[in-house]
């Protein structure tokens, strides 16, 4: 039997060059994203992401990190996080 994972949460903290402007934090429950396996989990993960960032490009952020929280419905154990990202220098972070 195949493990199943479940997305928990999203949280998405972006930041500006501006320090004038607060930055934007958001924490967001999954009430879309059926169970499937990790394989899958990793592809919806990276194109809610991918999503996320090109909707706020227009806000000109200087870094935009989500973490993604996860657990495997089959063992319920465990809280797993993925964050991915990119900071000033415009590098995209996997954790």
């Amino acid at each position: 039997m195949s493990d199943n994972f479940v997305i928990k949460n999203v949280h998405l903290v972006g930041s500006f060059s501006d320090k004038n402007l607060n930055p934007i934090v958001s924490v967001v429950p999954n009430i879309f994203v059926p169970p499937c396996s990790k394989d899958k989990l990793f592809e919806i993960i990276q194109f809610m992401f991918n999503e996320s960032k090109d909707y706020f490009s227009k806000h000109k952020f200087s870094s935009l990190i989500m973490t993604f929280e996860y657990i495997n419905v089959d063992k319920e154990d465990k809280l797993h996080k993925m964050d991915f990202g990119y900071n000033e220098q415009g590098v995209v972070a996997v954790v």
